[in-house]
């Protein structure tokens, strides 16, 4: 899963700091609170190992300066020019990858802010005693993997879905798109392409009702649940309209079955209020996992509304700006 923006990521770094202030935080799986810059290094990869080994393929968040039960309090700054190359000397191979690095000034004080790639695991580091050791974050203790942690990484790694971000459009409709009776419903298209190898041994079932579709139109709020999205094969037209379906791809009332490479669609309607949404963005998150519970693939994107022809005409009849109600 790639890095969050500076925007999005500011933006729910405050509602940490401001629940840390009230004394009413606690991490989570991908959040990692310091007061300090970590001066032992060699505990640091320990800690950062086992937070990524367990964080199932998320991106980690480090906050420093930050205290759950204090606020924002003090550090000292460091050069992470030098700090990171340091974490890495205690991993034995790959080191969570340093995606991004910023310095945040809320009115209650400063934090600095790190974001890791995890997509790397197992991550594996080196103890006092020159031997190897695959740490696992639980709750906020990190402990040494357990033989069942190790095989869940296995199934997960073997139950991944390989799928590539192609496109998205979203337009605010003229009245023409309707499903399930929602009367102007806005469609929103996804299409990804499965990279998955061509053979009976690999085929994979997506039920409906395992997969997630999300969205949200401002980035400091939570992502809203759908509930009228579908998943099908992409299709294709040739002359006269003869329709050519996917050749490793079925589609059942339910659920898709994937056996090769193909394009995939993801729809979904939503009813906005036309004049609010003008010239937005949304921003999908899409998780699709298999028959089996695991999660197959999260995919997370910001796709521009595009007003239709109606509404723009609509739109050209007010003023600049709008009287304060």
């Amino acid at each position: 899963m790639s890095a969050l923006s500076r925007a999005t990521l500011e933006a729910r770094v405050f509602k940490i700091v401001e629940a840390c202030t009230a004394g009413s935080m606690s991490e989570d799986g991908s959040i990692e609170l310091k007061s300090e810059w970590p001066k032992d290094l060699a505990k640091c990869a320990r800690r950062l190992a086992g937070h990524a080994n367990a964080a199932g393929e998320e991106v980690v968040t480090w906050i420093i300066g930050l205290h759950e039960r204090q606020g924002v309090l003090p550090f000292e700054p460091v050069d992470l020019a030098d700090w990171y190359p340091q974490i890495c000397k205690h991993f034995d191979g790959a080191a969570p990858e340093l995606l991004t690095d910023y310095r945040f000034d809320f009115p209650t004080g400063a934090v600095h802010v790190v974001q890791f790639d995890t997509t790397a695991r197992p991550y594996v580091v080196k103890t006092k005693h020159e031997q190897l050791e695959v740490p696992w974050r639980r709750g906020t203790r990190v402990q040494s993997a357990t033989r069942q942690d190790l095989i869940g990484l296995l199934v997960e790694r073997n139950r991944v879905l390989p799928l590539e971000y192609l496109r998205g459009a979203a337009m605010l409709g003229d009245g023409s798109y309707t499903k399930d009776n929602i009367p102007n419903a806005m469609p929103i298209d996804l299409v990804f392409y499965c990279q998955l190898d061509p053979s009976p041994m690999n085929e994979i079932v997506i039920p409906f009702h395992k997969c997630i579709f999300e969205y949200r139109f401002d980035p400091s709020e939570d992502f809203t649940k759908a509930d009228h999205f579908r998943i099908e094969p992409r299709t294709s037209y040739r002359g006269r309209g003869v329709k050519v379906d996917s050749l490793y791809m079925d589609l059942g009332p339910t659920e898709v079955s994937v056996r090769g490479p193909g394009e995939i669609d993801v729809n979904e309607y939503l009813k906005p209020l036309p004049l609010k949404y003008r010239d937005r963005e949304i921003e999908c998150r899409v998780t699709i996992s298999d028959m089996h519970g695991f999660i197959c693939h999260q995919c997370t994107r910001k796709i521009d509304i595009v007003v239709s022809a109606k509404h723009q005409q609509f739109f050209s009849h007010l003023p600049n700006r709008l009287p304060n109600q």
